[in-house]
């Protein structure tokens, strides 16, 4: 039987390294959604959004 504490160490061993990599990933993202819209209203992006009619 495995004990307790093997059990968390192995878990954060691989849990700490996935969560600086979605940090990372979310951070580009959000800088490259105020890159694309930082400077338009909310009515422009929900405009851009929408088929021509």
């Amino acid at each position: 039987m495995t004990d307790i504490n093997t059990i968390k160490a192995i878990v954060l061993a691989t849990g700490l390294p996935l969560i600086i990599i979605l940090f990372i990933i979310y951070h580009g993202f959000l800088r490259e959604m105020v890159r694309d819209f930082g400077s338009k209203s909310k009515e422009e992006i929900i405009k851009m959004g929408k088929p021509e009619e």
